[in-house]
């Protein structure tokens, strides 16, 4: 087949959308997806080189560089996998999109034959092994009861392995927060403090990300039975010189958070640090910065037996301040629980249902 016919051919199936991603490019590009923050996250595809570092993914196209936190990245994918075939390798993306138990079982199987080499390959085994407990992850998120808490410890182990043998990859930073979440939904709120508070001393991970990790270890303690176990680590965050204007906000609400779970007994004092905490929610900006302070002044309330303030605390999230998944989630779990609490089983259920929509979507 001529050049000329081979270029015509390419660009007709192009046009019908019948190739791979890799295979539309040539086969050698490395593809990033990421969300674009400054475009209401909008997702973009890049093609190039790419090399990764906790910081993120640096793909080089043209001589031009950009790095793509890892909180932002959607999904690394590359031209070539040493172990891999490379068909096989082409149709991984479109088996990303169907996603489930076929696809985990697909990147076992791979991870398995990559593995079984006398020198598996460091990049292919970061991927595969990554693929598959984020799959396993978004499994778990798709049951209920005792076959939740089952997929989502053996996700959690998954992901922790990811975690520890891979922290100076980007991988690191979604690996470890999906554990935490998972840990968290689990109950399991002092493992999943010590989870982000491992992420939060990653060397190499932007500050910022640094900054976020130890917050959120400051929300899950506040979430434990015994939130004053979150004080040492408010007071450590208050000394980081790093943290950006919206860190600190959130940190503010954290410490009024604080003083009202000393005193959760005497409801005028809860009331008080509720006040506070709604000051700082008026000067924020950040939706999500909002959405976490509702969330966690919710806790408080349900803590302090204020069944009807924590409700609508949730109900901001649900309805108004909803742009993160995580956060809205947290709120129609906390919905479905105070509602089982009275007695409302047909109101428990409705915002059951939803939660588990929230964590699949």
């Amino acid at each position: 087949m001529t050049l000329r016919r081979t270029l015509a051919l390419t660009s007709l199936l192009l046009l019908a959308g019948t190739l791979p991603l890799h295979a539309q490019l040539g086969g050698g590009s490395d593809t990033v997806k990421y969300l674009d923050r400054a475009k209401g996250n909008e997702e973009i595809t890049k093609l190039g080189e790419v090399k990764e570092t906790a910081a993120g993914a640096t793909i080089t196209s043209s001589g031009k560089s950009i790095t793509i936190s890892p909180a932002d990245i959607v999904a690394v994918y590359y031209g070539t996998l040493v172990g891999v075939d490379d068909r096989e390798r082409q149709s991984l993306p479109s088996l990303d999109e169907k996603g489930g138990i076929e696809a985990k079982k697909k990147y076992d199987e791979l991870l398995q034959k990559a593995s079984a080499s006398s020198s598996p390959n460091e990049r292919t085994r970061r991927f595969l092994e990554f693929k598959s407990a984020m799959l396993a992850a978004s499994i778990a998120d798709t049951r209920t009861g005792d076959e939740f808490r089952t997929e989502a410890t053996a996700a959690i182990a998954q992901l922790l392995n990811v975690a520890r043998s891979y922290n100076k990859s980007w991988e690191v930073w979604p690996a470890s927060r999906t554990a935490a979440r998972l840990q968290a939904e689990l109950g399991n709120f002092k493992e999943a403090a010590q989870t982000l508070s491992t992420l939060a001393k990653v060397e190499g991970l932007p500050p910022t990300l640094q900054n976020n990790a130890k917050l959120a270890e400051v929300d899950v303690l506040l979430r434990t039975g015994s939130p004053l176990a979150a004080e040492p680590v408010i007071d450590a965050a208050a000394k980081i010189t790093t943290l950006s204007a919206v860190q600190k906000q959130r940190l503010a609400v954290y410490q009024a958070l604080l003083n009202g779970a000393k005193e959760r007994t005497d409801p005028a004092k809860v009331q008080a640090a509720a006040k506070i905490v709604h000051e700082q929610i008026d000067k924020m900006t950040d939706p999500l910065a909002k959405a976490t302070a509702h969330n966690a002044l919710g806790k408080l309330f349900m803590m302090a037996d204020q069944p009807r303030d924590a409700m609508w605390e949730f109900l901001w999230v649900e309805a108004v301040y909803n742009s993160d998944a995580d956060e809205v989630a947290k709120a129609l779990d906390r919905l479905a629980e105070l509602f089982e609490k009275q007695g409302d089983k047909d109101r428990a259920a409705i915002y059951r249902e939803k939660f588990q929509k929230a964590k699949g979507s």
